[in-house]
């Protein structure tokens, strides 16, 4: 039940230069995941559990629709794609930031011969950290 996708949000784009082996184009998914505690966990669950102001201060309604909702608001065209890349095992989670509305954090999975971008976790912070690695493309609406 944790791992069941809840809504495709999108498509993680092909980036340009040495950032393109390390984070291949793939589809973003956000799962109904799973909350553990303080900063633990992933997806909408997590969301819901750390992060219902940020839902409030949008006016969206605090289940997975508005998550859903949350999630996709950051997630538009334009903006910033950005990685601190600090995970010595190289396990790095781009931040998708778009100012004034928060961060959505992913994790990169390979499952089926497919790459699937999954959110970990959607947030107010907008402060961009790490290094630039692309931007958000146009979204296909019927995904």
């Amino acid at each position: 039940m944790r791992n069941r996708i809840i809504k495709e949000i999108g498509q993680f784009p092909l980036l340009n230069g040495p950032h393109k082996q390390t984070f291949p184009p793939g589809i973003i998914v956000l799962r109904h995941g799973k909350h553990t505690g303080a900063n633990k966990g992933f997806g909408a669950e997590h969301i819901l559990a750390e992060h219902k102001a940020d839902l409030k201060k949008h006016n969206l309604s605090c289940d997975e629709q508005g998550v859903i909702q949350y999630v996709e608001m950051i997630l538009q065209f334009s903006a910033g794609i950005y990685c601190e890349f600090s995970n010595t095992r190289g396990f790095h989670r781009p931040m998708v930031v778009r100012s004034k509305l928060g961060t959505v954090v992913l994790e990169r999975q390979e499952r089926d011969g497919l790459t699937i971008y999954s959110v970990v976790t959607a947030f107010g912070g907008t402060m961009a950290r790490g290094t630039k690695i692309g931007t958000m493309p146009r979204q296909n609406k019927s995904t």
